[in-house]
């Protein structure tokens, strides 16, 4: 998600869905994904990699993974240690996932979503991701804003690294593979392949803020990552 640094006025705000971070919406949350992490564990047999680089992190953090498929937001969360999972918001494009109502609650309740702006966040929508990170909540997006239709990672917009350095919090990269061979844009049900989710080490906010700098770092790491599990991106 490609998220500009200016502001743009404020019009029609964003849906409130504050109540998914209340402790009835956690439970409704855990009930809710059962079936769906079941059929993870039945067509992917995840892997988990490098959940060790949790220890001794504190939260607030911004999760900045690759997208290749719908599959990736559950598949991440899935491998998410427990503590980090239930203090988890995904954000969620305002123009896609909320376009209809039923959709937008669907999408709140199974993964704590934060309707976003994709350009120029509003007023509105700044100060309830000030408030999430105040309380302690990490957020989860995807900074190429889209998902893929070749299998190799776009470009890495820099939304993430803004969203982190303008709060002070670290970047945790995630790569996500297998995802776009088992449920790839335009597939209507998710094929048989293992899935593997890497967690890179934090990326610490530089002391002058500079997000480019932070990026450039995410973009590094993921690509090196990828390597590591023997793709080749660019």
């Amino acid at each position: 998600m490609s998220l500009s640094p200016e502001e743009r006025p404020q019009q029609d705000p964003p849906p409130d869905t504050s109540w998914v971070h209340t402790p009835p919406a956690l439970v409704a949350r855990e009930l809710a994904n059962l079936p769906l992490r079941l059929l993870i564990w039945i067509h992917n047999r995840p892997r988990r990699l490098g959940r060790e680089r949790f220890r001794g992190l504190d939260t607030p953090v911004v999760f900045a993974a690759n997208h290749a498929s719908h599959l990736d937001t559950p598949v991440v969360l899935h491998a998410l240690p427990w503590r980090w999972r239930r203090r988890t918001s995904v954000v969620a494009a305002l123009d896609y996932f909320f376009r209809k109502r039923w959709l937008g609650l669907l999408v709140s309740l199974l993964f704590a979503a934060v309707p976003i702006e994709r350009t120029g966040l509003s007023r509105t929508t700044q100060q309830r991701l000030e408030h999430l990170f105040a309380e302690g909540w990490s957020l989860f997006l995807f900074p190429e804003g889209t998902r893929t239709k070749t299998g190799r990672m776009g470009r890495v917009r820099s939304g993430a690294a803004f969203m982190a350095a303008q709060h002070g919090v670290p970047i945790v990269p995630v790569y996500i593979d297998g995802t776009f061979q088992s449920f790839p844009k335009g597939s209507t049900w998710p094929r048989l392949h293992r899935v593997t989710v890497v967690f890179g080490d934090p990326i610490h906010p530089p002391e002058d803020g500079d997000h480019r700098a932070m990026n450039d770092q995410l973009r590094t790491t993921l690509t090196r990552l990828a390597q590591e599990l023997g793709h080749s991106e660019p």
